[in-house]
């Protein structure tokens, strides 16, 4: 078993120390769908609204009306309506996109290896997921990340409480270990090897 396709390492950058202090962006990627958690997102995103603590919730993806998980759109109008999260349209520069925010929310009920969780830890971004097979195998609970339970709102919106709460110095470890994590055993070269490697053995 391959761990996914990996990703391209670049020239390793610093810590943007001011980043990880901001403790009150969060940004969801991907399609807008509910196997994505995007209604988790949205809902969290309502009630720190109602909270009135100063937090932005941002998104960056699309609206995928065909597919058999599209999300509910009177959700999503209500949302938009009251401008509760900002949504930009998705740019192919992803250093601007990450750097949108200090926080990266991966909610979805089921993954591959993350694709977003692996850019997101090359570039020091504090990640928290929900607790599935391919978000899990990255993001472990206080140590690169912090995890919550798939389709459960409260433990979301917990969460997002713990994630504010930590001191800089915690964070600033967090990130550095998810970093450390991605560099060491998803760099897409090692794992071209692997294949590479298994497709020999094999014939």
């Amino acid at each position: 078993v391959l761990p996914g396709s990996g990703v391209k390492i670049e020239k390793k950058k610093q810590i943007n120390l001011n980043k990880i202090k901001n403790n009150s962006n969060f940004l969801f990627i991907g399609r807008f769908l509910a196997d994505k958690g995007f209604n988790e997102f949205l809902r969290s995103a309502i009630y720190f609204n109602k909270s009135k603590k100063k937090i932005n919730f941002l998104a960056i993806g699309e609206i995928d009306k065909n597919n058999p998980s599209a999300i509910d759109e009177n959700l999503l109008r209500k949302v938009k309506l009251l401008k509760i999260v900002k949504f930009i349209k998705p740019i192919n520069n992803k250093n601007k996109i990450f750097n949108s925010s200090s926080c990266i929310i991966v909610p979805s009920y089921r993954e591959g290896i993350s694709r977003t969780i692996l850019e997101a830890g090359l570039r020091y971004k504090f990640v928290i997921s929900s607790d599935v097979p391919g978000c899990k195998d990255l993001i472990k609970n206080n140590t690169t990340g912090l995890t919550f339970k798939k389709k459960n709102l409260k433990s979301l919106i917990q969460v997002i409480k713990t994630y504010r709460n930590l001191k800089v110095s915690k964070k600033k470890q967090i990130v550095k270990n998810l970093n450390k994590l991605v560099i060491q055993k998803y760099d897409q070269n090692i794992i071209f090897n692997l294949f590479k490697y298994k497709i020999l053995k094999k014939y």
